[in-house]
C-alpha cells in the first residue's frame, strides 16, 4: 500500500509543479516539499522503535553520505566524480571491516539477495524517470498537443501503474520471488525498448505505464526477507536510497544522451 501510494502521488507531482509554475511562480514549486514537513510531527507521534544497542556509527554514516553523493554527480562530472567515488568506497568497505555492525551492516553488503532486489530497484528506477523526463520532448515532435494536454496524457499512464503495483504487490506475496522478479524485469525492458523503437504517441503512454508497473511494483520486493531482525530498519532504508538513486540517475541519463 505504502509503495502504491508514493507512486500515485509521484505521478501526479509534476502536472501539480507545472500548474503551481504557471499560476504562482517556479519558487512557489521549489517551496513545495516544505509540506512534507507538516508531516513529521504525526509520523513521529505513531513511531515506536526501540534504541539501538552500542554507539551511533557517526564515521559510517558520513562515509555513506559521502559515498550517495559523489555517486549522484557521476552523471554530470564522470571524472571527478567517479574517481571520489572510487576513493569513498574503499574507505567505505574499510570502515565496514571495522564496524561490521555499524550504520551499514555488513550482512547486508554481503548478501546476494539484498543486493540483488536494490539493484533491481535501482535499475527499475532509472528506466521509469528516464522515461519521465524523456517522454514530453518525444510527444512533442509527434503530436500537436501543448505542453498542459501533454501533462495531463502522462498522468493517466503513471496513475494507471501505481495503482495496478498495489495489486501487483498484493498477489506477489502469495507467490515464489522469482517469477515476480522475471516479470518486473520483463515489463521494464519492454518499456524501455517501447519508447526507443516507437513513433506512435500512445505507444509510449503504453510504455511509461509499463515502465511505472515495474517500478512501483519493484519497491516492494522482499529486499528484507534474507536480512537479520535486527538490521531490518537498516534493510529498509538502504534499499529504499538505492530507488531514490535510480530516481536520480534516470533523468541524468536522458540529459546526457539528448545533449550527445
Amino acid at each position: 500500500m505504502a509503495t502504491a501510494s508514493l507512486a500515485v502521488v509521484g505521478s501526479v507531482s509534476p502536472l501539480v509543479g507545472s500548474l503551481v509554475s504557471d499560476l504562482l511562480s517556479w519558487r512557489v514549486v521549489l517551496a513545495l516539499p516544505v509540506v512534507a514537513v507538516l508531516a513529521v510531527p504525526a509520523v513521529l507521534g505513531h513511531a515506536r522503535q526501540e534504541p539501538s544497542p552500542g554507539r551511533f556509527d557517526a564515521t559510517g554514516a558520513v562515509v555513506l553520505t559521502a559515498l550517495v553523493t559523489a555517486l549522484v554527480f557521476v552523471p554530470h562530472q564522470p571524472v571527478v566524480a567517479g574517481i571520489a567515488a572510487v576513493v569513498v568506497a574503499a574507505a567505505f568497505a574499510l570502515h565496514l571491516r571495522r564496524r561490521p555492525d555499524g550504520f551499514v551492516p555488513a550482512v547486508l553488503v554481503r548478501s546476494p539477495a539484498f543486493l540483488g532486489a536494490a539493484g533491481l530497484a535501482f535499475a527499475l528506477a532509472v528506466g521509469n524517470f528516464a522515461l519521465i523526463y524523456a517522454l514530453p520532448a518525444r510527444l512533442t515532435e509527434l503530436t500537436t498537443w501543448t505542453s498542459a494536454q501533454i501533462g495531463v496524457a502522462m498522468v493517466w499512464p503513471l496513475l494507471f501503474g501505481g495503482g495496478l503495483s498495489w495489486f501487483v504487490v498484493a498477489a506477489s506475496a502469495r507467490m515464489r520471488p522469482r517469477p515476480v522478479i522475471a516479470a518486473l524485469v520483463v515489463a521494464g525492458v519492454a518499456a524501455a525498448l517501447t519508447a526507443a523503437f516507437t513513433g506512435w504517441a500512445f505507444g509510449l503512454l503504453a510504455a511509461q505505464a509499463a515502465a511505472s508497473i515495474a517500478a512501483a511494483s519493484g519497491q516492494a520486493v522482499r529486499a528484507t526477507a534474507a536480512a537479520p531482525e535486527e538490521h531490518r530498519a537498516a534493510a529498509i532504508g538502504l534499499f529504499n536510497l538505492c530507488y531514490l538513486l535510480g530516481t536520480a540517475f534516470g533523468p541524468a541519463i536522458v540529459a546526457l544522451l539528448v545533449s550527445a
